[in-house]
């Protein structure tokens, strides 16, 4: 990448993000021509995802966040669920983002922890990062972390990891990554998934062709589930987005 090319992303990554804070943490009233209802947030909120993943054929890094910020900007003070979903799908798309001046791992990181314990998608996010040792506990103790999933999580495959652990974390990220490749070699979907995701979404650029292998792996394994699986939907809308990435 050419030393301009370089320094216009970086300008363009901070001017997403004065654009994005301006629009979630400006007051939803203050000279607003109209009050949007909570029905119109959703709406935003849903088609920005849909730009993300590609529903109509095409990925738009950039209409996700224009349409999913602005979907959070109207939801604040007025729909909890929607702003608090809303802005997990942002910080999903800073995260998972192949373009460069959208993808921001860390800034997604942070946005994603404000809504912590606020909706299932951002908990769970956080248990798995955790495990695979991207995020610290704090001054929670390992067992009291195995314990709440246990209590709270029934049916988490992290709960036969910890097994496998004796109770205790991974050593690293890449040990983290091994225990995952075992266990998706044994027959795990989650694992797959959680793998695919690795690729997509981390800190550096995306590494688009193992992700793909790895979300083609996982959607082999789940071949016996029914198509309109929740979890089998979400695993083929994000093969098919970094498919046609990888093309265009």
């Amino acid at each position: 990448m050419s030393q301009d090319r370089l320094v216009a992303t970086r300008w363009d990554r901070e001017m997403i993000r004065f654009v994005f804070l301006f629009l979630v943490l400006s007051s939803a009233g203050g000279g607003a021509k109209a009050v949007a209802s909570e029905e119109a947030a959703r709406n935003l909120v849903n088609k920005g995802w849909a730009a993300f993943v590609g529903r109509d054929g095409s990925v738009s890094e950039l209409d996700a966040l224009r349409l999913i910020g602005e979907g959070v900007r109207l939801a604040k003070d007025r729909d909890e669920t929607v702003y608090s979903v809303g802005m997990n799908n942002l910080s999903v798309v800073h995260m998972c983002a192949a373009e460069a001046s959208v993808r921001d791992y860390d800034f997604g990181r942070k946005l994603q922890l404000r809504q912590l314990g606020k909706n299932s998608y951002t908990n769970d996010n956080y248990l798995w990062a955790v495990f695979l040792r991207e995020e610290n506990l704090g001054s929670i103790s390992v067992s009291d972390y195995y314990g709440a999933i246990k209590e709270g999580f029934k049916t988490h495959p992290i709960n036969r990891y910890s097994i496998r652990l004796n109770q205790k974390l991974p050593n690293s990220r890449e040990h983290a990554l091994q225990i995952l490749v075992d266990e998706a070699k044994k027959g795990d979907p989650y694992a797959a998934q959680r793998i695919a995701f690795s690729y997509e979404c981390s800190r550096g650029p995306i590494k688009m062709q193992e992700a793909i292998l790895w979300y083609e792996f996982a959607l082999e394994l789940m071949r016996t589930v029914a198509d309109t699986n929740p979890r089998k939907i979400s695993l083929r809308e994000r093969l098919n987005r970094l498919k046609y990435l990888s093309k265009n």
